[in-house]
């Protein structure tokens, strides 16, 4: 018997006449990027994660792209992320032409390890970094209250890459509370799938706000 990798549908079949009913309407609209429906979603995505603001990105790689932008994150800076990561986390990095260095993950729970953090910042070139990306794996967050204390105490940047982190809580706060942002992707395959590519930042900041929705406008 073959045995399918992932069974999407089985998540869309029931509730597969809303979808069409709701495709079709947006057809009808025709607001095929942005509009009421992508607003109203921001509106309840925000509320879902207990932030203040989220902004609907056109994937999980640009979410954090747009971040870094907004952080002035960019050439002659250090990122560092945990060596246990889909390449995205580190594509966007040098998407904005900062450096990454590859930070070794926890034994017990695959997240980037915040002794080893600080090993790296108390190093020759630890007065590069500007920022800290956090991966959230599995549903499994990182250790977000310690690598917030290190981020506060050498004054740097936190994005959380939350792609697979959506709902999840570490002693009842959800990602984007401990950071500055938190970075979503909706790849088919994930928590929430979208009918293609699709990503969110959301955000406690009203000034990273307003920057990450001129920056996803352009």
């Amino acid at each position: 018997e073959k045995i399918p990798f992932a069974k999407l549908f089985d998540g869309i079949e029931p509730i597969y006449d809303e979808i069409l009913n709701k495709v079709k309407e947006i057809i009808e609209h025709t607001e095929f990027i942005g509009g009421e429906e992508v607003a109203l979603f921001e509106k309840e995505f925000a509320e879902f994660t207990e932030s203040k603001y989220a902004i609907g990105t056109s994937n999980g790689t640009d979410s954090i792209i747009i971040a870094l932008k907004a952080l002035a994150i960019g050439p002659g800076d250090t990122v560092l992320v945990p060596a246990t990561t889909f390449i995205a986390t580190a594509d966007a990095v040098t998407a904005v032409g900062a450096n990454v260095e590859f930070i070794d993950i926890e034994k017990d729970y695959y997240t980037i390890d915040p002794d080893k953090i600080i090993k790296y910042l108390k190093g020759p070139n630890g007065h590069k970094v500007k920022a800290i990306i956090p991966v959230h794996l599995y549903g499994q967050m990182a250790d977000m209250e310690r690598i917030s204390q290190i981020a506060k105490e050498f004054n740097l940047k936190l994005i959380e890459d939350a792609a697979q982190a959506h709902g999840s809580k570490l002693n009842g706060h959800q990602p984007g509370y401990y950071s500055d942002i938190a970075t979503y992707s909706f790849y088919p395959g994930k928590n929430l799938g979208a009918f293609g590519d699709a990503g969110a930042i959301t955000t406690n900041n009203e000034e990273l706000y307003i920057k990450c929705k001129m920056l996803v406008n352009h």
